[in-house]
């Protein structure tokens, strides 16, 4: 069990990292190159499809990673699609009562 939850611990961590160090990337590619936060967050996610293609290539032929990993594009593809539409989804509003009145009836 103290073993998941060191697991769990450190993937929170480096979650925490790459959301802090992508954050920092996407206002800083904002404020230099004066673009829409869609414009920057596409960039981004081809960043992302960029990164995904090297790292494939990387266990793939002679001299692969040894970790493990058998690269299958289309099912990876279709898991980063998926936490991608998860994590960017709103949120639905928990009740009534937190949301800001905007008008009378």
């Amino acid at each position: 069990m103290d073993a998941d939850l060191n697991r769990a611990e450190r993937v929170e961590a480096a979650r925490a990292e790459l959301r802090r160090a992508v954050m920092g990337a996407i206002g800083d590619a904002m404020r230099q190159a004066g673009v829409s936060p869609m414009t920057v967050l596409g960039l981004a996610a081809m960043a992302v499809g960029s990164i995904y293609q090297e790292m494939a290539q990387a266990h793939h032929g002679p001299g692969r990673c040894c970790c493990g990993w058998e690269p299958d594009a289309a099912a990876d593809i279709e898991a980063l699609q998926t936490v991608l539409a998860a994590t960017a989804a709103p949120t639905p509003a928990a009740s009534l009562l937190g949301m800001r009145a905007i008008g009378q009836a």
